[in-house]
């Protein structure tokens, strides 16, 4: 192995040679130029080098390399086709990779990726080209394809589309993912990390070819993960302009994070979840377009993935406490914001199993399904508190009925909800088990589900809820299945008289207009 690195090294410093005579020979036919003609050919020349390099290179759109200076197209060309490197960013294709969709690319990456993580970091860049790779681990939980195994690394493509990372026909595994601070898992190379950033390429886990992980297929070999990206251990990261698509499992993924920006990216058609993190702490997923999690090849009909039966995989996930264990336990907010979401048999945005300390602010989310659209389920035995929910926009196109929820909150305390506007499903709000919470200027209309019409804010067996100012065109508030306590209505727009008095205690109800419920305390509107 010593060998090879000598090996690959040597040719290494042998290119840049060969690249600083080129750049110490144009530098002296400039120099020796005297007239503008002279400087004119000189132009030519360098453009007419500069077109032979894209037509042969696989650079896309001869994208310049930031902090160059001088012949920057000289440059540009050269760092392409030969894989110059310069302020830290070195091509993957002066390891060896092709690119070309068909040769087996997954070492070349792998030697590039340590490369630059020896060196103390760095930018590993792919030209334009598809990458083919395969799993380079046995058997075993948290199977990869490629590992980043240091801080300080930056993998970056030519675009979302120009650069793709697939893996093989008949392969398993996840494509990308980064060590994981747990010596039961990565042994030695166990460890946190920090400053990781992916940016402008495509991850495509080839779905319709690959060997299917899970109950009915190769779990007896303990291979499960068929993830797109997993971020593991990370503080301070970045994924940016990434498309993932066609994933086994979750398309981007990991746990015991901090500090994560997911933006600007797509996922779509994934087994599980679309963008799921766990015990992670100030992750910010802003203006992604999340598209079809719950999916298969098929539309759904079979999914031959691990936990097959379950329909609760989300666009976006949050689960569990911030982890202890984890080195550096900076918390702030967890964000999901701006993003745009359809999903056909998948939940929108969710939190469960103790997440806390969530907004979910000016999403767009659309769905067919009507399986919760934005859902906080939350164990009672945990109560999680600070959450928001506000100004996003909610269509749910599925047949209505009671099941059809928009935004669904069990097991919560201090929550708004405020700001949105909801369109369609059986029950537009559902307050269940949820304390300390206040529904402000909402805006429900077309909720269909006939045996529950006054559903527009279902309120279970919760207390110290504020509900003020929320218009609900075709539709009230209704209490159901156990007592609530403490229930103030104030200034809404109600299309009916509220259902199920007889279950609150307390209500205090003043200046809504709509309906003249009999309550003994109600000031007059």
């Amino acid at each position: 192995m010593n060998r090879k690195k000598t090996r690959v090294r040597l040719s290494q410093l042998a290119i840049m040679l060969i690249v600083l005579a080129l750049f110490a020979s144009q530098s002296f036919a400039a120099g020796s130029m005297g007239s503008t003609e002279d400087a004119l050919a000189q132009d030519n020349q360098e453009e007419q080098v500069m077109k032979k390099g894209e037509d042969e290179s696989s650079v896309n759109e001869n994208k310049l390399w930031p902090g160059m200076s001088g012949s920057t197209q000289w440059m540009n060309m050269l760092q392409g086709q030969l894989g110059l490197n310069d302020l830290g960013y070195v091509s993957v294709k002066l390891f060896g990779a092709k690119g070309d969709g068909v040769s087996d690319d997954t070492e070349a990456i792998q030697s590039a990726i340590d490369y630059v993580g020896e060196q103390g970091g760095g930018t590993v860049f792919f030209p334009a080209g598809t990458y083919i790779v395969k799993r380079a681990t046995p058997a075993q939980n948290y199977n990869y394809c490629l590992i980043i195994k240091d801080s300080n690394i930056s993998l970056l493509g030519a675009g979302m589309g120009a650069t793709t990372i697939k893996i093989a026909d008949g392969e398993n595994a996840t494509i990308l993912r980064t060590v994981i601070n747990n010596t039961n898992i990565d042994g030695e190379l166990a460890k946190p990390l920090k400053n990781i950033k992916i940016a402008d390429l495509t991850i495509d886990g080839n779905w319709e070819n690959i060997t299917w992980a899970g109950p009915t297929g190769l779990e007896s070999e303990g291979i499960y993960d068929q993830n797109g990206i997993s971020i593991f251990t990370t503080t301070d990261g970045r994924v940016e302009n990434v498309h993932v698509k066609h994933i086994g499992q979750d398309g981007l993924s990991g746990g015991s994070n901090r500090n994560i920006v997911v933006t600007g990216s797509v996922v779509e058609h994934t087994g599980k979840n679309n963008i799921a993190f766990f015990q992670s702490t100030g992750m910010k997923i802003t203006n992604n377009t999340a598209r079809n999690a719950n999916d298969s090849p098929d539309g759904g009909a079979v999914k031959p993935y691990y936990n097959t039966s379950s329909s609760k995989y989300s666009s976006i996930a949050f689960a569990y406490a911030p982890s202890p264990l984890f080195v550096g336990t900076t918390r702030s907010l967890n964000i999901a914001s701006g993003n745009t979401i359809y999903t056909e048999t998948g939940r929108g945005i969710s939190a469960d199993s103790g997440a806390n300390h969530l907004i979910i602010a000016n999403n767009m989310i659309e769905s067919s399904s009507g399986r919760h659209l934005i859902s906080l389920l939350m164990p009672s035995s945990i109560m999680p508190s600070g959450f928001v929910v506000s100004d996003n926009i909610l269509r749910n196109d599925a047949e209505s009925n009671g099941d059809k929820r928009d935004i669904s909150i069990t097991n919560v305390q201090d929550a708004v909800v405020s700001g949105n506007t909801i369109f369609g499903g059986g029950m537009a709000i559902v307050l269940d088990n949820t304390h300390h919470a206040v529904v402000t200027d909402n805006l429900i209309r077309e909720v269909g589900n006939d045996s529950a019409t006054a559903a527009g804010i279902n309120v279970r067996g919760s207390s110290n809820l504020r509900l003020h100012d929320n218009l609900l065109s075709d539709s009230t508030v209704k209490f159901t299945n156990r007592p609530s306590d403490e229930i103030s209505l104030q200034s809404n727009k109600l299309t009916a008289t509220p259902t199920g008095l007889n279950l609150v205690n307390n209500l205090t109800s003043f200046n809504n207009d709509g309906y003249d419920p009999f309550v003994p305390n109600q000031e007059a509107s």
